[in-house]
């Protein structure tokens, strides 16, 4: 048996090493080299959904921000929380970014994350969908409700900051926290 010279033993070792990069790069599912934090809960237990067809922010959303559609969620144990707020933005103008945040007692998900959408300048609507969790809820009674605000883009002209709301659902998913 013939031992492997130096430029083959290279090659195959050049190779694994670029295997093992690109799967620490891509991670496949279930594979992970970060330190990410895993909550796990069991399925939802409960589902709450509030719908507004037409305007869900009657009066439209302006610079100074609101808060609209509260859904109140009775948690009977310690619960993780997703919320999905789908929307279609209104008359939101190419200088204008459109906020959304799902909020649970006043407080934005997603670690503050902000969902912005930036006007496309037609008078058509922009649809969208985000979503926000809340990990490790005590049981009681809490609100979930949307906060939206319409800022000035980058660059954009000052003027009236402007735009409405409709055809929102705004749905809660309870999921018991693991013991």
């Amino acid at each position: 048996m013939r031992r492997p010279t130096a430029s083959r033993t290279s090659t195959a070792v050049a190779v694994v090493a670029a295997v093992v990069a690109v799967l620490a790069v891509m991670g496949p599912p279930g594979l992970s080299f970060s330190q990410n934090t895993a909550i796990h809960g069991g399925s939802p237990s409960e589902v709450f959904m509030l719908r507004e067809d037409e305007g869900c922010a009657p009066d439209g959303v302006s610079a100074d921000g609101m808060n609209f559609m509260p859904l109140q969620v009775e948690l009977e144990e310690p619960s993780h929380l997703v919320a999905y707020f789908s929307f279609g933005w209104h008359s939101l103008d190419t200088h204008e970014q459109g906020q959304v945040n799902p909020e649970l007692d006043g407080t934005p998900g997603g670690d503050g994350f902000e969902w912005r959408f930036t006007g496309n300048g037609t008078a058509g609507t922009i649809s969208g969908t985000v979503m926000s969790s809340f990990p490790n809820i005590d049981a009681g009674t809490h609100t979930v409700d949307i906060y939206a605000a319409v800022n000035l883009a980058s660059g954009g002209p000052r003027g009236r900051l402007f735009a409405g709301l409709s055809d929102c659902v705004l749905t809660v998913m309870v999921l018991p926290a693991a013991e």
